[in-house]
């Protein structure tokens, strides 16, 4: 029997945590330098647009809502990026896409759509959730 289509156990718990499929091989790497840096201006524009997004919602005026469409673009722009992304690492540009650019489209493509109901004056309710701020997670 050969072990390399095996995954432990661990690695199993992890990939379930971060809702990826089990029947990917596991590889343990370090990301390139321009990976990492992908992933962490992902998660400060996340930060920046969450940030905006509150003081909207405790004053909401057209200056604040145009700094949270801002920050929507850039992490827009971000997304586009990591979707682009290529890298010379086996299975590095396939890691980020389940890590990162997969979870990001939906992100976008749900607080496009608030922000477009908001623009056309439609009542929209959103609670945030430690689910949402930590990761990509939408309601």
């Amino acid at each position: 029997m050969t072990t390399e289509n095996v995954i432990r156990i661990e690695d199993a718990r992890e990939m379930r945590e971060l809702g990826m499929p089990l029947n990917m091989p596991v590889v343990d790497a370090e990301f390139s330098e321009t990976a990492k840096k992908l992933l962490v201006e992902a998660n400060n524009a996340k930060s920046k647009f969450y940030g905006a997004f509150v003081d909207y919602c405790k004053a909401p005026t057209k200056r604040r809502f145009n700094r949270m469409r801002k920050a929507m673009d850039k992490i827009s722009g971000i997304s586009n990026q990591a979707a682009e992304f290529t890298s010379p690492q086996e299975g590095e540009a396939a890691a980020l896409q389940v890590l990162l650019t997969e979870k990001m489209v939906q992100f976008v493509a749900y607080w496009q759509q608030t922000l477009a109901s908001v623009e056309a004056g439609e009542g929209t309710t959103v609670t945030l959730t430690r689910e949402m701020h930590d990761g990509w997670a939408i309601p």
